[in-house]
């Protein structure tokens, strides 16, 4: 008999471990609680070592099909001047897979054609679980009880499952809030394969070429939490807080509609003791929320479904092959997340002193040598075949 699989949440650690269960001989049903299968009207940098593991989904040709594939990802100051090139393309080479930057739409749809719309059910908010040993009951808002042999949480940074492990548990603010988008444009600027990163005071902003001659662009700017818009708007605000930045950022701006702007702050989580109970696991943002600065957030959730795949697939138990899931991925996760809190406080110094010494740093052979060579260590995690 298949042995079933419910998911909570049809994000991309979700859709990511419907496929891999599958391809395992899990019986998958994912429930999200929004009224439409979405995504943000934003970019996503699937570096090669998550390129690796949508290679070993299945879908990693068409990933590299309506994507870009990045070169080099260059740094520079505020006002133009280069400081450094770090050149991914030849890692990818190393690796055999390269470095994508794809829309989000077009991934969460190569997703959710490759899991089958119709093992998706939408408006299901869920609102906690019980379980008896033998199996685990998904409960949700509309009083519905779905019965399973697994949960998996892939319900994000605010996630049910993991509240209910760890109620009253705190998250930790960056002191920087992030405003995002994709555009379509063409700039002397943005060669091909080229991604550009930009530091100021406080302040970091970067464009990524995203398939289809579109630009998805990232802007992060030190200030208190919860702090709401102005009354310039959020794109006044934002080509007020970047007015210093150089072509073509501020043309990037000039070109994104206002109510395609998403904007949010940024939280992470100190890593959890263990990510399961029983029948019951999490992935992605619902264990090992992280910022954005090394952009691996969603890669850790896509290798977190293939290794949780491969793990139940090697162990028969489940309580046990959950064990070992956590033991294979927490390491790894809970340094990722601190280096890219660390990382997000060089990169946002105000300080000008400190800022001006980052800068000169980030100019040096011997700074580009070692971002590069961090970087392939980071990348050449490779998941296991399924």
């Amino acid at each position: 008999m298949s042995r079933r699989a419910i998911i909570i949440g049809a994000g991309i650690g979700g859709l990511c471990a419907a496929i891999a269960l599958r391809k395992v001989g899990y019986t998958v049903q994912i429930f999200e609680r929004a009224p439409e299968v979405t995504a943000l009207p934003t970019g996503l940098a699937l570096w090669s070592n998550a390129m690796w593991a949508l290679s070993v989904l299945g879908v990693g040709a068409e990933v590299l099909r309506l994507g870009s594939v990045i070169d080099i990802t260059r740094s520079q100051t505020a006002e133009g001047d280069v400081m450094s090139d770090v050149h991914v393309g030849n890692i990818g080479k190393k690796l055999g897979v390269p470095t994508v930057c794809i829309h989000r739409v077009d991934l969460h749809q190569i997703l959710v054609n490759a899991v089958g719309r119709e093992n998706i059910q939408t408006s299901m908010t869920c609102t906690g679980f019980v379980q008896d040993g033998r199996q685990v009951h998904a409960l949700f808002e509309n009083g519905t009880t779905v019965r399973g042999d697994l949960l998996v949480g892939a319900d994000g940074y605010r996630s049910i499952v993991r509240r209910q492990q760890f109620p009253g548990e705190e998250a930790r603010y960056s002191g920087y809030t992030c405003y995002r988008s994709g555009v379509s444009l063409v700039h002397r600027a943005l060669p091909p394969g080229t991604a550009l990163t930009a530091l100021g005071h406080g302040s970091e902003f970067g464009l990524f070429p995203c398939g289809m001659g579109r630009v998805y662009w990232f802007a992060t700017h030190n200030q208190p939490a919860a702090i709401k818009d102005s009354a310039l708007g959020r794109k006044g605000d934002c080509l007020a807080a970047f007015a210093g930045f150089s072509e073509p950022f501020v043309q990037v701006l000039h070109a994104t509609p206002e109510s395609a702007i998403v904007r949010h702050d940024v939280y992470d989580r100190p890593p959890l003791p263990s990510w399961s109970n029983g029948r019951v696991t999490m992935l992605g943002d619902a264990c090992h929320p992280m910022t954005p600065n090394l952009g691996q957030g969603a890669c850790m959730a896509i290798e977190d479904a293939v290794v949780l795949a491969r793990t139940l697939r090697d162990e028969p138990d489940c309580e046990r092959a959950l064990r070992l899931y956590e033991q294979a991925r927490q390491a790894r996760t809970a340094l990722i997340a601190s280096r890219s809190y660390y990382l997000g406080k060089i990169l946002t110094l105000e300080d000008g002193v400190l800022s001006w010494f980052r800068d000169r740093l980030m100019t040096t052979k011997m700074g580009e040598v070692q971002t590069e060579s961090i970087l392939e260590k980071l990348l050449s995690y490779q998941v296991p075949d399924l």
